[in-house]
């Protein structure tokens, strides 16, 4: 739970140096694990597998279920719908344990375009060529068809900046937190942090803090506000000179001072210094399949979207700057983000 008064923020620092003596091993350990199985076709060898993964923890896995065009016990769906039961059970790799029809493979490939690891229990091997990778799991012989693994160590490396990060801005910017939450309490009646749910990496919630900038009942007064919103796209919700807003909170908002607690967040492990912006529930559950894509990383307080499209909140245009951050992360592409985020606040924009 967020500390009540800033002045607490020693407690974070003495949580990062524990969790930074941890991060490098339990980072590249993390990286290239298998978490969550799908495994398409019902057989007896696919049955056998799951059977095995369960049993044993070990692994380090998780079969989600079965996908099958006949019904039984632990079936999410036919293989047709194979690219949308993997993205909504946020699946991180999908065996195929099944003879490999023509809408399969199709399947296969748009499960490929959108990033999610696939193997082949070798049967139907020839439909894919002669020079895939094999590997096992579990102990059973599989065929790599699609394999995509963040380096560990680039992982391990993200995660120490934003431990580290995080730290020492909560320390450094502790007299500032201490300033506004006063300010906030002057400005109107109500708490100094606003905490809501996010969706994160992979579909999981968090509660995400920021400070107050809204008046108390804000939430309870957008659904009548509804009619008022600028952009009229269902998923961002805007009005340009909103009502609710306090007249701190504006101030707030201009130079994106009220997200200063997600560094808590960071610290937490829920979001990044860079990433995604994080998904309110009602947007989540609004997605498209391909709009998954971008929770295959954590959140971020800022990124790529934030410093381009600030001014221009179109929620395609959001999303697809967000597809290409993900596909093409770097350390040097969030160091590039962090440094044009500081000249975009500094301007007020």
């Amino acid at each position: 739970m967020l500390p009540q008064r800033v002045t607490e923020t020693s407690t974070g620092t003495i949580e990062a140096v524990r969790a930074a003596k941890q991060t490098l091993t339990s980072a590249t350990s993390d990286a290239g694990t298998c978490k969550r199985i799908l495994i398409v076709g019902y057989t007896e060898v696919s049955r056998a597998l799951a059977a095995r993964i369960r049993s044993n923890t070990s692994f380090g896995c998780d079969v989600v279920g079965f996908l099958d065009d006949e019904q039984h016990p632990d079936v999410l769906g036919s293989t047709k719908d194979l690219l949308s039961i993997a993205r909504r059970c946020f699946v991180d790799k999908i065996v195929i344990a099944t003879p490999v029809s023509n809408e399969l493979k199709r399947a296969i490939d748009e499960a490929r375009r959108e990033h999610i690891n696939t193997e082949l229990i070798p049967e139907s091997v020839v439909i894919f060529g002669p020079e895939q990778k094999t590997d096992s799991l579990a102990g059973f012989p599989t065929v790599v068809i699609y394999r995509e693994e963040p380096s560990r160590l680039r992982v391990a490396v993200k995660r120490c900046i934003d431990i580290l990060g995080a730290a020492t801005g909560l320390v450094l910017l502790s007299p500032l937190f201490l300033v506004i939450a006063i300010l906030v309490k002057l400005d109107s009646p109500g708490s100094v942090f606003y905490a809501h749910t996010r969706v994160g990496k992979k579909g999981r919630k968090f509660i995400c803090y920021k400070f107050r900038s809204m008046i108390s009942n804000a939430n309870a007064l957008k659904n009548q506000m509804r009619h008022l919103n600028e952009l009229g796209n269902g998923f961002f919700f805007k009005i340009q000179k909103d009502p609710r807003l306090t007249e701190f909170g504006s101030f707030l908002r201009r130079y994106s001072l009220d997200e200063l607690p997600q560094l808590f967040n960071v610290l937490r492990g829920d979001m990044s210094l860079v990433g995604p912006r994080p998904s309110p529930i009602d947007e989540f559950e609004m997605y498209d399949i391909s709009h998954f894509r971008r929770l295959d990383v954590k959140p971020g307080i800022t990124g790529l979207w934030q410093i381009i499209g600030r001014r221009n909140p179109d929620f395609d245009m959001a999303m697809t700057v967000d597809r290409e951050y993900v596909d093409r992360w770097s350390l040097w592409l969030d160091l590039k983000i962090l440094m044009k985020t500081v000249s975009v606040l500094c301007q007020g924009q």
